[in-house]
C-alpha cells in the first residue's frame, strides 16, 4: 500500500506517519526468519511518502519510507526484501555446491563398480594374445588372401596373375 502525503493544512505528515505505523503494525510488521532476514508472508508492504519528494526524485529517488525501516529508499528496494534474497542466493550456492559433491560421489561410486566388475571377470588369454599380435601371423588366421591360380595367358606374357608382372607400355 502507497500512502502519498501532500502537505497542505496545520497537520505534521512525520507524526501522521508515526502514528500511522504504531496503528498499522500487525498488518505489516514482519517476524524473524532462518538465516537472518525478516519474513513478511501474509503481510501488507505499507510505503509513505510526500508528494513533493516523489515530484522532485520521482519513484527511483530515496523517497519512500516502508514501515519498519529506518531510512527512505527507491521504490524497489522499498518494495523489495534484499535480506531474503540474499539469504536466498546463499542457500541456492550451498544446494548448487552440494548437488555437485553428490554427483561427484556418484561418479567415484560408478568407477568403482565398474573396476571391481573388471577384476571379477574371468582372464581370456587367448583374446589377449590376439589383441598382441597382427592377425597375419597368428596360426588360427592363415593368409587372408585366397590364393591364386596361375592364369596360363597372362604367364605366356610374363604376368604371374598376381599383378607383379611386366606392364604394357
Amino acid at each position: 500500500m502507497l500512502i502519498v502525503f501532500n502537505h497542505i493544512g496545520a497537520r505534521d505528515p512525520n507524526r501522521t506517519v508515526l502514528r500511522l505505523q504504531e496503528l498499522t503494525r500487525p498488518l505489516w510488521a514482519g517476524g524473524p526468519a532462518e538465516d537472518g532476514y525478516s519474513s513478511y508472508d501474509r503481510k501488507i508492504p505499507v510505503i509513505a511518502t510526500g508528494l513533493r519528494n516523489l515530484r522532485e526524485h520521482g519513484p527511483d529517488g530515496p523517497v519512500l519510507l516502508r514501515f519498519g525501516r529506518t531510512r527512505m529508499q527507491p521504490l524497489r528496494d522499498a518494495i523489495g526484501n534484499p535480506r531474503r534474497n540474499t539469504a536466498l542466493a546463499r542457500e541456492a550456492e550451498r544446494m548448487k555446491a552440494q548437488q555437485a559433491e553428490y554427483q561427484e560421489q556418484l561418479r567415484r561410486a560408478a568407477e568403482l563398480k565398474r573396476a571391481e566388475h573388471e577384476a571379477g571377470r574371468p582372464v581370456c588369454r587367448l583374446r589377449d594374445e590376439v589383441r598382441q599380435r597382427p592377425m597375419e601371423e597368428h596360426p588360427a588366421f592363415p593368409e587372408a588372401r585366397p590364393p591364386v591360380t596361375p592364369d596360363p595367358v597372362r604367364a605366356a606374357r610374363g604376368q604371374d596373375g598376381r599383378g607383379g608382372g611386366q606392364s604394357r607400355a
